[in-house]
């Protein structure tokens, strides 16, 4: 927003057109990202073709010669696939399969080896599930995030009307910048993060919407379980529109993710 010229303060989301310039605003950077030189395009085929080509440099120079991958279509065909897979369980040996039948030989090895590398210059970024047992956090199964929505939409259109999963991509990114720690919590039921700063842990999920009723519901029982199994009294809810409700004497904030971004509550 101040890149654009928006220096918003607290008070001023009550002023309706300031409101509205930041929601707009909102809307340009959950879809096409933070790329400063994107951020400056006001053109949409020429957002994409550039984010297309930086995703083309990351795959030449950053995975291929410098790890030293060399079968290109594989390394793409996983990465399309990783990103396709962001907010959800990821399952190498899913992909490992599909490539197979196929016929592509590559190993499974490889393949981790990919996922790593991937990691390792900050394009993906995997959550594990919380656990009071390290060997259980090491060996579940992790939930794959991309560094920034606008690759993930360069890369893949089948986003483009799922705001659920980009806000929660999205999310995800920032909570790497504010938390030491953050998972997914999954028993019963399932939270999309719980972060830890210090002795505190906040339990988050996020939902774009909150009109349909049993979506919500099923929101609000997985956030409820998070805090009991953690023993927290509050929990928050990402989406649009904000409320403050008591259930089973928890409170759960509904809370704008634009302004949540911006730190306001």
């Amino acid at each position: 927003m101040k890149f654009k010229g928006l220096d918003l303060k607290p008070t001023d989301v009550y002023l309706p057109e300031l409101r509205s310039n930041a929601k707009k605003l909102f809307e340009e950077f959950l879809y096409w990202g933070g790329f400063p030189e994107v951020a400056y395009f006001e053109d949409d085929e020429l957002r994409l073709k550039t984010l297309q080509e930086y995703f083309d440099v990351m795959v030449y120079r950053d995975l291929v010669e410098r790890f030293n991958f060399k079968n290109l279509p594989v390394v793409k065909y996983f990465l399309k696939r990783c990103i396709e897979s962001i907010t959800s369980p990821l399952s190498v040996n899913n992909i490992y399969n599909e490539l197979r039948s196929q016929g592509y030989k590559v190993s499974k090895d490889t393949l981790y080896s990919l996922l790593e590398a991937a990691e390792s210059v900050y394009l993906l970024k995997l959550l594990k599930k919380f656990s009071r047992s390290t060997l259980k956090v090491e060996l579940s199964q992790k939930k794959s995030y991309v560094i920034d929505n606008g690759l993930v939409n360069a890369i893949t259109f089948s986003f483009l009307e799922d705001r659920g999963k980009l806000l929660e991509n999205l999310i995800h990114r920032e909570l790497l910048i504010r938390f030491r720690d953050i998972f997914y919590f999954k028993e019963k039921k399932e939270c999309d993060f719980v972060a830890f700063k210090g002795k505190k842990v906040y339990p988050i999920q996020v939902s774009y919407t909150v009109e349909d009723e049993r979506a919500f519901q099923r929101e609000v029982e997985g956030l409820l379980e998070a805090c009991k199994f953690l023993g927290e009294k509050e929990g928050l809810i990402l989406t649009y529109d904000e409320e403050e409700v008591e259930m089973e004497n928890i409170k759960i904030l509904l809370l704008p993710a634009w302004k949540f971004l911006l730190g306001i509550q």
